[in-house]
């Protein structure tokens, strides 16, 4: 999460989840129906720079994992195309942990 306004990170989100669960739709992910019958549970977890940002998505792209980064207009506080938000999965917490994302902390 590169962004600090409560309202422009809850809004990248949303985006960020809706094109994660699109794109795992898309694959047929076999996380995704068991995912949405068990609540559809989301963390936000933050990196320090979109550098890093960019590395989870590739670490999910190599394994198959849906994901989705979200890139800002520029309307309003980052540069346009900056990557803001990357939503991750559905996935086991498993396959979540060899991505890395239990080295980061919670949003």
């Amino acid at each position: 999460m590169l962004i600090s306004l409560q309202g422009k990170i809850a809004a990248q989100c949303g985006h960020a989840v809706l094109g994660a669960y699109k794109a795992a739709a898309r694959q047929e992910s076999a996380y995704l129906e068991p995912w949405e019958r068990s609540g559809a549970m989301k963390i936000a977890l933050k990196v320090s720079s979109e550098e890093e940002l960019c590395d989870f998505h590739t670490r999910a792209d190599k394994r198959d994992v849906s994901c989705y980064t979200v890139r800002d207009a520029g309307h309003t506080q980052v540069a346009p195309h900056t990557r803001t938000v990357c939503a991750i999965g559905p996935a086991s917490a498993e396959t979540l942990d060899t991505l890395g994302c239990s080295s980061l902390k919670l949003l």
